[in-house]
């Protein structure tokens, strides 16, 4: 029996504390990515007694200050402009902040809030900034239109343009990928709470703050620890190094449930 223990991103917590139907005005406000991870919480509920999930007081304090600004996000996104109006009136709005606090801390009532200890995890962040210095090379070896060069550079001469339209076919969805993931660190790089947060799930493997046998799982919908959500080839290709180098496995929450329920294995565990 595998012993798992999930950090709880800020992502994820607020995520699954944004839902509330208003009755008033036949509408919910609802968190885009709710129903992706509710179902997690709903597992760390059943198994209450095993204390799955975890979070530190970072994590804590990051979630209340994001979940205005999520709250927020999700009325604007609405189509109806009569209804974010009524949503933005100080009677509305305050119930909706209320009943989403109150989630949030029923959500943390269920996972275990874990100090850490400052000295080790500054020590700590010289290593993943490091990592995250070698993830971004890594990735630049991963160009698509290098691949592309080398493989026109060895056709025959009077093939070449034949050989860059079919290559470049051929790469299309991995290009598209690739620059959706540069774009990505490019407009968004990792800053030093990403740093940080990862830091901690290295501090509590390292130092088997959970045991000497458990696993420790990190949930998060960030493009700095998950994979992007589509099916194609790099899609996981930060988790994989992040799984790699540091033996942290990083998923959005539906992932690790299916983890933890036993839909889904890795090769580490």
């Amino acid at each position: 029996m595998k012993n798992f223990k999930v950090l709880v991103d800020t992502n994820v917590l607020v995520s699954a504390s944004i839902n509330q139907l208003i009755i008033s005005l036949n509408c919910k406000v609802q968190h885009h990515f709710y129903e992706l991870s509710q179902p997690l919480f709903d597992y760390f509920r059943k198994n209450i007694d095993k204390r799955i999930g975890v979070f530190t007081p970072e994590i804590e304090n990051s979630a209340k200050e994001v979940l205005i600004r999520a709250i927020d996000s999700e009325i604007k996104e609405m189509d109806n402009k009569d209804t974010k109006e009524k949503l933005r009136e100080i009677e509305i709005y305050s119930f909706i902040l209320q009943e989403s606090t109150s989630n949030l801390v029923k959500n943390m009532d269920i996972l275990i809030r874990e100090p850490i200890n400052e000295k080790a995890i500054n020590q700590i962040t010289h290593q993943v900034f490091a990592f995250y210095n070698r993830l971004m090379k890594n990735l630049g070896q991963e160009d698509p239109t290098i691949i592309i060069k080398q493989l026109i550079s060895g056709a025959p001469k009077g093939m070449k343009g034949l050989a860059r339209s079919i290559y470049v076919k051929q790469e299309n969805e991995r290009l598209a990928l690739y620059y959706k993931l540069t774009s990505k660190f490019a407009r968004d790089p990792p800053d030093i709470n990403d740093v940080r947060i990862l830091s901690q799930a290295v501090y509590f493997l390292r130092n088997k703050i959970f045991g000497e046998e458990t696993k420790i799982l990190f949930a998060s919908t960030d493009h700095h620890f998950s994979k992007i959500r589509e099916e194609k080839e790099l899609n996981d290709f930060v988790p994989k190094i992040i799984l790699k180098e540091l033996n942290i496995y990083c998923g959005w929450p539906d992932d690790i449930l299916n983890i933890l329920i036993g839909k889904k294995d890795l090769l580490f565990l």
